[in-house]
């Protein structure tokens, strides 16, 4: 029974979207005839566009928590899920409130550097539960792994084995804890009047340090993750990560570079008496918030395909309670715990540096 509501939903759903697809452009041009603004027209047409994303995602994370036979994979799976309803509403509320923007735009890509490392946490457990994981031998026996040009240039393969796994864990940290210390930057400074939200090219505002460390250690999370599936390519094979890696880094990186190019136009002065009763800074941001609207009724698309819960299910399995799957949502623990790990590696190689450094000083006399 639950099969056959399954597929009824579907196609049911299929042809919801379909029908509203053809019928959206009709709607959007009968709306101009009766001047209605063009606010209001990119309000409406990214309203529709999310309200087709949301049943897509939202099913998927529930076919996920209804089948939840491997938590140490699907509580990573779901985390990820929740990243397209997430920036779907954020962005149209963003669009929708654009005073309110920098909050929920600085809090959604607070939300990006958890999915990034959920992500990575997916593979590493996917690894150790095919007897793959990082206290094994099997990871061990591999020769070091290459960097990537041009990273090549200036660092030498990383060691295999656990020493590999925690360097690339160190790359996902890293961006885990930069981003809410940014975010932190942004709200104090946009309250003092110097953040400068989408002035890039300004160097007496905040925005262009903060983009540029969000940036950069983005970059080195996703480059880490790359690393890891090109170490490992053979034995997550099993799990087609193609996909997966594709969903993960084409939304992360698509977003980024969009909004890059927008600035760009902005600043080359495209927007010049486009704006209307707007400011250009104004009309650029709403636009990257429309473009994510619709991008990710197909990012839905595409994770659906990619992180799909029927290799999961099994009907001897017990349900879970609805408290439980959000527990397993709104817990952090395990990011936290990570975090403090690697405070406590950090602060033990500072010692034993410093203690080394006050050796020499007193070795140096005699």
């Amino acid at each position: 029974m639950g099969i056959v509501l399954r597929r009824v939903f579907r196609y049911t759903w299929i042809g919801v979207c379909l029908i509203t697809l053809v019928t959206l452009p009709g709607c959007a041009v009968v709306l101009h005839r009766h001047h209605y603004s063009l606010q209001y027209l990119a309000w409406f047409i990214a309203g529709v566009f999310v309200l087709l994303t949301l049943p897509i995602s939202l099913y998927d994370v529930t076919q996920h928590y209804e089948h939840f036979t491997k938590p140490k994979l699907q509580r990573h799976v779901a985390r990820v899920l929740w990243m397209v309803p997430i920036y779907s509403v954020d962005s149209w509320l963003a669009l929708r409130f654009p005073a309110a923007g920098i909050y929920l735009n600085t809090l959604r890509e607070c939300y990006e550097a958890y999915v990034i490392y959920n992500f990575y946490m997916y593979l590493i457990a996917y690894l150790e539960e095919a007897g793959e994981g990082s206290d094994t031998g099997a990871l061990g026996d591999k020769e070091p792994f290459p960097h990537i040009w041009p990273v090549s240039c200036a660092l030498n393969p990383w060691p295999p084995g656990r020493e590999f796994i925690r360097k690339c864990k160190n790359g996902m940290l890293n961006y885990v804890v930069l981003r809410p210390i940014t975010t932190l930057v942004a709200f104090i400074t946009e309250m003092i009047g110097v953040y400068g939200h989408n002035q890039l090219f300004n160097w007496r505002r905040a925005y262009l340090y903060c983009a540029l460390t969000n940036n950069f250690s983005q970059t080195w999370a996703l480059y880490c993750l790359a690393l890891l599936y090109l170490a490992y390519q053979r034995e997550l094979a099993p799990m087609n990560p193609f996909y997966k890696f594709l969903c993960v880094k084409a939304t992360v990186f698509f977003s980024f570079w969009q909004a890059l190019a927008i600035m760009i136009m902005l600043r080359i002065g495209l927007f010049a008496g486009m704006s209307g009763p707007f400011e250009e800074t104004a009309v650029a941001e709403g636009l990257q918030n429309f473009a994510i609207c619709i991008e990710m009724f197909f990012a839905s698309l595409l994770h659906s395909k990619a992180f799909s819960a029927r290799q999961f299910r099994d009907a001897t399995f017990p349900s879970r309670s609805v408290s439980e799957h959000l527990r397993d949502m709104f817990d952090i623990e395990d990011v936290v715990d990570e975090v403090q790990q690697r405070a406590v590696h950090l602060r033990n190689q500072f010692s034993k540096s410093v203690s080394l450094s006050r050796l020499a000083d007193l070795v140096r006399p005699l």
